[in-house]
């Protein structure tokens, strides 16, 4: 709970990253620690997706980085237009992390919540409030990142191939 509100008041794109990182490491290990089936399953599920989903998410950030330099989460950038396939690729990524359905961390997210209010309906409260604040940590993001006034360059914003490659291979692994 305490690295998704962390992760909410950051205003650099690295240290969020490292924030919603710590966030959902946590959960994990709230997870491993209810001690039951369902809790084990979810935890190893969502362990599984979430490395997959941040993983994407991160060299997706990585990528926006060479273009822009690092990331100040104070202002709008408007990538949207000239980088529709990173946009892309940042909500799915961002979202497929917090469980998002019709993702793969949809199912762990749902028994790691089952097992944790089973536990405890405090632990259950708190990890629900956990994945809603990382899921606005994400949207926020996306929203500084991608929406404003349209980006203008002297120099090509496109997608690379290594890039594209990259976006299909997670797309493909976390829907």
């Amino acid at each position: 709970f305490y690295a998704s509100c962390m992760a909410l008041v950051q205003r650099d794109g690295r240290s969020l990253f490292c924030f919603l990182f710590l966030s959902h490491s946590s959960l994990v290990f709230v997870g491993l620690e209810t001690a039951s089936d369902i809790g084990l399953a979810g935890a190893l599920s969502m362990w599984l997706s979430v490395a997959l989903a941040l993983t994407g998410f991160g060299l997706t950030l990585r990528s926006i980085e060479t273009r822009t330099g690092p990331v100040d989460l104070n202002r709008y950038y408007g990538l949207v237009t000239p980088l529709p396939q990173l946009a892309g690729s940042f909500i799915l990524t961002g979202l497929a992390s917090v469980g998002f359905p019709f993702t793969l961390g949809f199912f762990g997210s749902e028994m790691l919540i089952e097992a944790a209010v089973d536990v405890s309906p405090l632990v259950g409260f708190v990890v629900i409030i956990a994945s809603a604040l990382n899921g606005i940590v994400v949207l926020k993001t996306y929203f500084h990142i991608f929406t404003g006034v349209p980006h203008q360059s002297t120099i090509e914003m496109g997608t690379m191939r290594s890039e594209r490659i990259a976006i299909f291979t997670l797309t493909v692994l976390l829907i």
